[in-house]
């Protein structure tokens, strides 16, 4: 099975670990609930939570390039995965 993990921590609990125990939770989840892959899609742009993901052993397994526009900027889509 495959499961998608998405979060989004407000900026005044941002490097308080929140975001860590998150993930650290949703992985530990996963084999009881045979989820196999875990896929996330991010913009591009959003640094923080691409390295908090890669610190975790996701790889980046495709991109979208421009394909998201926000107050008339373009960004990539980047779809980042791990197995269980």
């Amino acid at each position: 099975m495959t499961a998608e993990i998405s979060y989004s921590i407000s900026e005044a609990h941002r490097g308080k670990g929140v975001g860590t125990g998150l993930v650290e939770r949703a992985i530990s989840d996963c084999s009881h609930l045979g989820i196999e892959i875990i896929v996330s899609t991010l913009l591009g742009s959003n640094a923080p939570s691409m390295n908090l993901l890669l610190k975790f052993g996701f790889e980046e397994w495709g991109r979208l390039t421009g394909i998201a526009e926000i107050d008339a900027n373009r960004y990539d889509h980047t779809y980042i995965g791990k197995r269980v």
